[in-house]
């Protein structure tokens, strides 16, 4: 059984924001978390239903939009 669509939204970015903000990632929670909910809206219309997945491309995502000038900004875990 499928989670809702309202619930699998706020679980993935919950997650996501979550592990962000208590790894010292996060520069600014507001921005970042639309930035989330847009990675992860746009994959769930691309068909993924996985909260997990969401939850970890979208890290990976976020991860990799901060990359600048061929370094990281941020210390990997």
């Amino acid at each position: 059984m499928t989670e809702p669509l309202p619930s699998l939204l706020k679980n993935s970015i919950n997650i996501a924001a979550d592990y962000l903000q208590r790894s010292g990632e996060f520069d600014n929670p507001e921005a970042d978390c639309r930035r989330l909910m847009h990675w992860i809206a746009e994959m769930v219309r691309n068909g993924e239903t996985r909260t997990m997945v969401l939850a970890n491309k979208a890290i990976d995502e976020y991860r990799r939009s901060k990359v600048v000038d061929g370094y990281r900004e941020f210390a990997p875990a």
